[in-house]
């Protein structure tokens, strides 16, 4: 989706406008002026300006409407680009950004913290076990017993 690095940019200027305390900043006039340059005219940004005020435009229901029932086809484009060993990264990263935002939960912290005490005996949080200080396995030996290594 051309539409969704649009929308992590401006989370990105909103999250740097209040860190910096741009308080004249207006989300709307820089849609406008994203939408009346001439290399970026993308008919969403339109639909945008109605949603500024969300924390992030992603989260807006109808801005969420419009990309949930395009999604299928945004899988498709990553997975077949992927199968054929085309790069395409901005749609690949971007796609990646709306399944974080939309996650209750992320996978991907559980795996970089899976395989921090792999290979650095580093521990890990159970989400089943909250009251729990850490946990630590040995993964390459489970591995391999569940492979019959």
């Amino acid at each position: 989706r051309q539409d969704l690095p649009y929308a992590q940019g401006l989370s990105l200027i909103r999250a740097a406008a209040e860190t910096y305390g741009w308080t004249d900043l207006s989300l709307t006039d820089v849609l406008d002026c994203w939408r009346g340059g001439c290399i970026i005219r993308a008919k969403l940004l339109a639909d945008f300006k109605t949603a500024v005020d969300a924390p992030n435009l992603l989260l807006d229901p109808g801005i969420a409407g419009i990309i949930q029932q395009r999604q299928a086809n945004w899988r498709r484009l990553v997975a077949n680009a992927a199968l054929v060993g085309l790069p395409v990264p901005a749609f690949a990263n971007s796609l990646a950004y709306y399944d974080a935002l939309r996650s209750g939960r992320l996978d991907a912290a559980a795996l970089i913290q899976g395989l921090r005490d792999c290979f650095g005996g580093h521990t890990y949080k159970r989400i089943d076990k909250p009251e729990a200080d850490s946990f630590t396995s040995d993964w390459l030996a489970l591995a391999n017993q569940r492979s019959g290594l």
